[in-house]
């Protein structure tokens, strides 16, 4: 036997099975970046929910390891003309062997104007980096998302700075079998964020700035759209928010806790919540030195709450377990209203 020509033809063989793979693998490529584009092109220029969805072009990139679509000038508006929300540009990618995993970044400010042709408000949002990572399930449906932000700022009208975040990140999942009723949990969320500025908060004593932000939230019944129609219908109907942790630093304070939110008649925040606080008598100092409750009330304060607070076993701040409230747009610790709530459609 000729060894020789044994190798021959296996490296012939193997080339050849290389060259059938590859002629099979770039056929598949196109054939499902095609699908794709065709299923964003229907998606991008169609409806949804009450909702126009336009572009100005689909352009498809990515061979071999990934699916990579550039959609310019996205705009998504409502039928009845209450929203509209437009940008640069987005791009698409997923791997060819997985098509329920999009991941999305997004390009360029954001404009959105919202409310009604009479009384329209524009809102402008600035990130340097925005990326939405999603998964759908077996039937097409959004199963999970991240969403990860960093330098946001949103700013209305000219100039009017709503927020700022140095960085966040948020993570849902959607039940797929959530009815119609209120106490069934429609959606899962976790959030994430630092250096939250707040500059709506009428918040002196604490400052208009969150350190850092960490909560997980589940949604009791459904909102189909965040407007302010679809947000009264959900709290008419008995929708609630159940905070399951929460962790904030704010100003002196580090506040730990769990409990229930909704909203007003005038969709404005009510909770009850129970609230581990540590820093409450730099809090009080802070108060005393804006000069909104005098010495005698700072003293007496603090020697009041250490009284109750339970001290720590590892040498940090005792801990106050207190009522955080949030009624008649104020925020509440306990009596001590600690900051303005305003409606989230005003």
């Amino acid at each position: 036997m000729d060894i020789r020509r044994v190798k021959q033809r296996w490296i012939a063989g193997v080339v050849a099975v290389l060259v059938v793979v590859a002629a099979a693998y770039t056929g598949f490529w196109f054939l499902a970046a095609a699908k794709t584009e065709r299923l964003v092109e229907r998606l991008a220029t169609g409806e949804i929910s009450g909702y126009r969805i336009a572009h100005s072009g689909i352009s498809t990139g990515g061979f071999p390891f990934a699916i990579r679509l550039r959609v310019d000038d996205p705009e998504l508006a409502a039928h009845d003309q209450r929203m509209r929300w437009g940008w640069d540009a987005a791009t698409l990618e997923l791997r060819p062997w997985n098509l329920r995993r999009y991941r999305l970044a997004v390009f360029g400010p954001h404009n959105i104007e919202m409310g009604s042709p009479q009384d329209t408000r524009e809102y402008a949002i600035a990130s340097k980096h925005a990326v939405i990572v999603a998964e759908l399930n077996s039937g097409g449906s959004l199963s999970r998302a991240k969403v990860n932000l960093r330098d946001l700022n949103i700013t209305e009208g000219a100039a009017r700075q709503v927020t700022a975040i140095a960085e966040l990140e948020l993570r849902l999942a959607v039940s797929d079998n959530a009815s119609e009723g209120h106490s069934s949990p429609s959606l899962e969320m976790s959030l994430s964020a630092t250096s939250v500025a707040l500059p709506l908060l009428d918040a002196q004593p604490l400052g208009n700035e969150l350190r850092s932000l960490r909560a997980g939230l589940k949604l009791l019944g459904s909102i189909n759209r965040f407007d302010k129609e679809s947000v009264d219908a959900w709290r008419r109907e008995g929708g609630t928010l159940e905070l399951q942790w929460l962790q904030a630093n704010w100003g002196a304070l580090d506040v730990r806790a769990v409990g229930t939110l909704a909203l007003d008649d005038q969709l404005r925040p009510l909770a009850a919540l129970t609230a581990d606080i540590r820093g409450f008598a730099e809090a009080l100092d802070g108060l005393e030195s804006l000069g909104l409750i005098s010495r005698t009330a700072a003293t007496t304060g603090r020697v009041a709450l250490g009284l109750i607070a339970k001290p720590s076993t590892d040498g940090t701040l005792p801990v106050l377990t207190v009522p955080l409230t949030a009624r008649d747009g104020g925020l509440y610790l306990g009596p001590l209203r600690l900051a303005r709530l305003p409606s989230l459609f005003r």
